[in-house]
Protein backbone atom coordinates (compact mmCIF):
# COMPACT_ATOMS: atom_id res chain seq x y z
CA UNK A 1 0.00 0.00 0.00
CA UNK A 2 2.88 2.20 0.26
CA UNK A 3 5.66 2.12 -2.60
CA UNK A 4 4.20 -1.00 -3.79
CA UNK A 5 1.21 0.26 -5.91
CA UNK A 6 -1.09 3.07 -4.19
CA UNK A 7 1.72 5.54 -3.36
CA UNK A 8 2.74 5.64 -7.22
CA UNK A 9 -0.89 5.47 -8.08
CA UNK A 10 -2.21 7.99 -6.09
CA UNK A 11 0.24 10.56 -6.67
CA UNK A 12 0.17 10.22 -10.66
CA UNK A 13 -3.00 11.25 -11.63
CA UNK A 14 -3.29 13.88 -9.04
CA UNK A 15 -0.19 15.15 -10.28
CA UNK A 16 -1.57 15.49 -14.26
CA UNK A 17 0.82 12.80 -15.20
CA UNK A 18 -1.47 10.03 -16.10
CA UNK A 19 -5.45 9.27 -16.05
CA UNK A 20 -7.52 6.65 -14.04
CA UNK A 21 -11.18 6.49 -14.62
CA UNK A 22 -13.48 4.16 -16.14
CA UNK A 23 -13.06 0.78 -13.73
CA UNK A 24 -16.36 0.75 -11.87
CA UNK A 25 -14.37 1.29 -8.80
CA UNK A 26 -15.36 4.84 -7.03
CA UNK A 27 -11.93 4.84 -5.44
CA UNK A 28 -9.88 4.77 -8.67
CA UNK A 29 -12.51 6.90 -10.21
CA UNK A 30 -12.10 9.74 -7.41
CA UNK A 31 -8.23 9.51 -8.31
CA UNK A 32 -8.90 10.15 -11.86
CA UNK A 33 -11.28 13.26 -11.56
CA UNK A 34 -8.97 14.42 -8.94
CA UNK A 35 -12.03 14.94 -6.75
CA UNK A 36 -10.92 12.53 -3.69
CA UNK A 37 -13.05 12.54 -0.74
CA UNK A 38 -11.85 11.89 2.83
CA UNK A 39 -13.41 7.92 2.67
CA UNK A 40 -11.12 6.90 -0.26
CA UNK A 41 -9.63 3.50 0.91
CA UNK A 42 -6.73 3.77 -1.00
CA UNK A 43 -5.66 7.02 0.46
CA UNK A 44 -6.56 5.72 3.87
CA UNK A 45 -4.35 2.54 2.78
CA UNK A 46 -1.50 4.58 1.72
CA UNK A 47 -1.67 6.64 5.36
CA UNK A 48 -1.65 3.09 7.27
CA UNK A 49 0.94 1.91 4.71
CA UNK A 50 3.10 5.13 5.48
CA UNK A 51 3.20 4.92 9.20
CA UNK A 52 3.08 1.05 9.06
CA UNK A 53 6.90 1.52 7.41
CA UNK A 54 7.56 4.26 10.32
CA UNK A 55 6.09 1.78 12.87
CA UNK A 56 8.52 -0.89 11.80
CA UNK A 57 11.53 1.83 11.05
CA UNK A 58 10.91 2.65 14.87
CA UNK A 59 10.70 -0.66 16.52
CA UNK A 60 14.12 -1.66 14.75
CA UNK A 61 15.94 1.23 15.85
CA UNK A 62 14.53 0.98 19.74
CA UNK A 63 15.63 -2.79 19.32
CA UNK A 64 19.32 -2.29 18.10
CA UNK A 65 19.57 -0.36 21.26
CA UNK A 66 18.51 -3.60 23.26
CA UNK A 67 20.89 -5.54 21.42
CA UNK A 68 23.96 -6.12 24.17
CA UNK A 69 26.21 -8.74 21.97
CA UNK A 70 29.70 -8.21 21.95
CA UNK A 71 30.35 -10.78 18.39
CA UNK A 72 27.37 -7.76 17.03
CA UNK A 73 29.77 -6.00 14.59
CA UNK A 74 29.04 -2.18 16.20
CA UNK A 75 29.74 -0.90 12.29
CA UNK A 76 27.06 -3.07 11.31
CA UNK A 77 24.88 -1.76 13.99
CA UNK A 78 25.11 1.33 12.87
CA UNK A 79 24.61 0.59 9.33
CA UNK A 80 21.10 -0.91 10.01
CA UNK A 81 20.04 2.26 12.55
CA UNK A 82 21.36 4.66 9.88
CA UNK A 83 18.80 2.52 7.12
CA UNK A 84 16.06 2.45 9.41
CA UNK A 85 16.67 6.39 9.61
CA UNK A 86 16.55 7.19 6.29
CA UNK A 87 13.51 5.34 5.30
CA UNK A 88 11.65 6.50 8.81
CA UNK A 89 12.66 10.14 6.78
CA UNK A 90 11.84 9.06 3.66
CA UNK A 91 8.34 8.14 4.98
CA UNK A 92 7.52 11.09 6.79
CA UNK A 93 9.17 13.30 3.70
CA UNK A 94 6.64 11.47 1.76
CA UNK A 95 3.93 11.96 4.61
CA UNK A 96 4.21 15.78 4.79
CA UNK A 97 4.11 16.01 1.09
CA UNK A 98 0.32 14.23 0.90
CA UNK A 99 -0.69 15.19 3.94
CA UNK A 100 0.58 18.72 4.71
CA UNK A 101 1.12 21.97 3.72
CA UNK A 102 4.39 21.16 2.39
CA UNK A 103 5.01 24.62 0.54
CA UNK A 104 4.46 26.76 3.59
CA UNK A 105 6.91 26.29 6.07
CA UNK A 106 5.00 28.74 8.20
CA UNK A 107 2.20 26.56 8.12
CA UNK A 108 0.98 24.69 11.31
CA UNK A 109 -0.68 21.91 9.23
CA UNK A 110 2.39 19.51 8.97
CA UNK A 111 2.38 15.96 9.88
CA UNK A 112 2.06 13.87 13.12
CA UNK A 113 6.24 12.80 13.63
CA UNK A 114 6.24 9.58 15.27
CA UNK A 115 9.89 9.18 16.10
CA UNK A 116 9.04 6.21 18.82
CA UNK A 117 7.69 2.89 19.05
CA UNK A 118 3.52 3.74 19.84
CA UNK A 119 1.17 1.16 21.77
CA UNK A 120 -2.41 0.93 20.48
CA UNK A 121 -4.15 4.25 21.77
CA UNK A 122 -0.89 6.67 21.47
CA UNK A 123 -2.35 9.58 19.49
CA UNK A 124 0.87 12.08 18.11
CA UNK A 125 -0.73 15.77 17.41
CA UNK A 126 0.05 17.06 14.31
CA UNK A 127 3.51 18.72 13.85
CA UNK A 128 4.06 21.79 11.97
CA UNK A 129 5.42 21.97 8.63
CA UNK A 130 8.57 23.48 9.74
CA UNK A 131 8.59 21.22 12.76
CA UNK A 132 7.96 18.25 10.26
CA UNK A 133 11.25 19.26 7.94
CA UNK A 134 13.42 19.46 11.20
CA UNK A 135 13.11 16.12 11.94
CA UNK A 136 12.94 14.59 8.24
CA UNK A 137 16.39 16.78 7.86
CA UNK A 138 17.45 15.91 11.55
CA UNK A 139 17.07 12.14 10.65
CA UNK A 140 18.78 12.20 7.17
CA UNK A 141 21.81 13.64 8.84
CA UNK A 142 22.16 11.65 11.26
CA UNK A 143 21.82 8.75 9.14
CA UNK A 144 24.46 10.09 6.62
CA UNK A 145 26.71 9.49 9.51
CA UNK A 146 25.87 5.85 10.22
CA UNK A 147 25.38 4.27 6.62
CA UNK A 148 27.82 2.50 4.87
CA UNK A 149 29.76 4.99 2.52
CA UNK A 150 31.49 2.35 0.01
CA UNK A 151 27.68 0.49 0.13
CA UNK A 152 26.69 -0.19 -3.61
CA UNK A 153 24.34 -2.42 -3.34
CA UNK A 154 20.90 -1.65 -4.58
CA UNK A 155 19.03 -3.27 -1.46
CA UNK A 156 20.39 -1.14 1.19
CA UNK A 157 20.43 2.57 2.01
CA UNK A 158 23.83 3.91 0.89
CA UNK A 159 25.21 7.35 1.39
CA UNK A 160 24.18 8.05 -2.04
CA UNK A 161 20.72 7.30 -1.28
CA UNK A 162 20.88 9.29 1.66
CA UNK A 163 22.12 12.56 -0.41
CA UNK A 164 19.27 12.20 -2.79
CA UNK A 165 16.85 12.37 -0.28
CA UNK A 166 18.62 15.05 1.58
CA UNK A 167 18.52 17.20 -1.56
CA UNK A 168 14.77 16.23 -2.10
CA UNK A 169 13.93 17.82 1.49
CA UNK A 170 16.24 20.93 0.80
CA UNK A 171 14.00 21.05 -2.62
CA UNK A 172 10.78 21.12 -1.05
CA UNK A 173 12.04 22.97 1.73
CA UNK A 174 13.20 25.64 0.35
CA UNK A 175 16.32 25.55 1.43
Amino acid sequence: TYYGGYYLLVSEPLSGNSATGGFDNINIDELGFQAVTPTNIIVEEMWYGMYNTIANANRLIEGLTRIDDPSFDPARKAEIEGQARAIRALAHLDMLRFFGEHWDNGSEYGIPVVDDVQEIGDITSRSTVADSYDFIISELEAALELVNTDERDPAFVNAATVHALLARAYLYNRS
